[in-house]
């Protein structure tokens, strides 16, 4: 059985997580200033938001692409798929602090 400590730190790390996924994907989905800014230099958030996907986005978005699932799947798995991303991201995470909480723990 799952412990309740790991549970809530879980679902809470995983809905933390794919908010920041979700900030950083609008923050590189801004590489359309391009066509506005001639000069060439990429703002510094869509360069944080580029990167931060890369990050975040790993596992999952990198099976996505190179399976290229895009086009013969509707939008709803893609979704899934990240929302399973930021659980298996969330819990991990979790875990590792769950457990070394416990171990650390004298009786």
């Amino acid at each position: 059985m799952i412990p309740r400590t790991l549970l809530c730190s879980g679902l809470f790390l995983s809905a933390a997580h794919f908010i920041v996924l979700m900030t950083a994907i609008l923050a590189s989905l801004t590489a359309l200033s391009g066509f506005d800014n001639p000069s060439g230099e990429t703002p510094w958030f869509e360069a944080a938001g580029t990167t931060l996907v890369n990050i975040l986005g790993f596992p999952a978005l990198y099976i996505w692409e190179q399976f290229q699932l895009g086009s013969r799947l509707p939008d709803i798995v893609e979704w899934l798929t990240v929302a399973a991303n930021s659980l298996l991201w969330g819990f991990t995470l979790a875990f590792f602090f769950v457990t070394k909480n416990i171990s650390g723990k004298s009786g």
